[in-house]
Order: structure tokens, then C-alpha cells, then sequence
């Protein structure tokens, strides 16, 4: 069945350009960001399944229809957000028929430690899988089984917690690559799983 175009956020919109600045190195920043524009803007997304707390909202290129990104959000009562994870489109090998999704996360610092990162870069993992399995990587193509897919997350070696979870939820094993993160310049571990 695929994605209802309906549903979709347009990536390069006007209105909201500043919804993602494809600078994942300060997921904080992002988090409020986001927050913002979901509470003024009424973004449309929708749960991730019925009986899930996550909800996902997919921006697409509306010029070539691919799917840029894709951001899963738990809400707390009062409707802020406790957390966020955010797949941004970052490289397509055409040659293997691999997209390259890079990933971050963030949870507000009131429910760190509780876990909660970890079942929503989880669940998350399981939305993109449904996302891709049903939708595919563009809306006008649909889903193709040929098609890989790759996560790869950037994370300051400095964040203990932030990399145990990478390890643990965005590593397919083997060495992992130590980098200099692009914008901030800190010394990174990069961590990537094929799903």
C-alpha cells in the first residue's frame, strides 16, 4: 500500500526550512527545534502503530519525491516532547542500490536513565523497517526488495551513554570507525547497520 501522499511534510517548503538543518551533531538544538514546530505548526504525523506511544512524520522532496527524512517523537502528557530520533537521507550507492541514512537521537534530560532512549531508537528501527517495506525510499518507485538500506550515527566519543546505546542498537559489529564529526569537529565513533 505505501505512504498516503497526504501525509507528508514537504522537506523544502518555505515554512519549514528550518525544521531540519541536516546538522545532526547537536540533537538538543534539533529537539527544540522540532518541538517548536510540531506544537505551532501542526505538522502532520501520525502513530506508528495503534499501540504504540511513537508517532513518525515523513519529509519528502516534494521535487523528486524521495524521502529525505523521517523523525520518530514520544510526547509526555503535557504534549512536549520526551524524545526524538531523526533519519535524514545522506547517500545513495547506486552501484550496491544502498541508501545511507544518517541517524540521531535525543531524549530530554528529565528521562534520561529510565531506558526510554533505548526503546525509541528501537521502536524506531522497526517504523523505518515497516516505512521501507511498504513505501520504499521514493513515493513515485514504492518498495523494491533490491533496495539496502544503511544507518549510520556520529557520536562524540565524550558521550558514554549515547555511544553504549549505538553499540548496542546501531552497530552491526565489527570495528567501529573513529572520525571527526563534520560540523562540530570532535573526535567521533561512527557506528552503521544494514537493515
Amino acid at each position: 500500500m505505501g505512504y498516503s501522499f497526504s501525509k507528508y511534510v514537504n522537506f523544502y517548503n518555505d515554512q519549514y526550512e528550518e525544521l531540519f538543518v541536516n546538522d545532526l551533531s547537536n540533537m538538543e538544538k534539533v529537539l527544540a527545534d522540532f518541538e517548536e514546530k510540531i506544537k505551532y505548526h501542526h505538522l502532520q504525523h501520525e502513530k506508528l502503530n495503534d499501540d504504540s506511544s511513537i508517532y513518525k512524520l515523513v519529509l519528502v522532496n516534494e521535487s523528486d519525491r524521495f524521502v529525505d527524512a523521517i523523525a520518530f517523537f514520544e510526547f509526555d502528557d503535557a504534549f512536549s516532547l520526551v524524545g526524538l530520533v531523526v533519519c535524514t537521507r545522506n547517500a545513495r550507492d547506486s552501484k550496491q542500490n544502498e541508501f545511507v541514512y544518517s541517524v540521531g537521537y535525543c531524549v530530554k534530560e528529565k528521562y534520561r536513565g529510565n531506558g526510554v532512549a533505548d526503546r525509541l531508537v528501537a521502536e524506531s528501527i522497526l517504523g523505518l523497517k515497516s516505512f521501507w517495506g511498504s513505501s520504499g525510499p521514493n513515493l513515485d518507485i514504492g518498495p523494491d526488495n533490491s533496495f539496502k538500506y544503511t544507518l549510520e550515527s556520529v557520536v562524540a566519543q565524550k558521550n558514554e551513554p549515547s555511544n553504549r546505546l549505538a553499540k548496542k542498537l546501531l552497530h552491526s559489529g565489527g570495528d567501529v570507525v573513529v572520525a571527526k564529526e563534520y560540523r562540530s569537529q570532535e573526535i567521533s565513533n561512527v557506528y552503521r547497520m544494514s537493515i
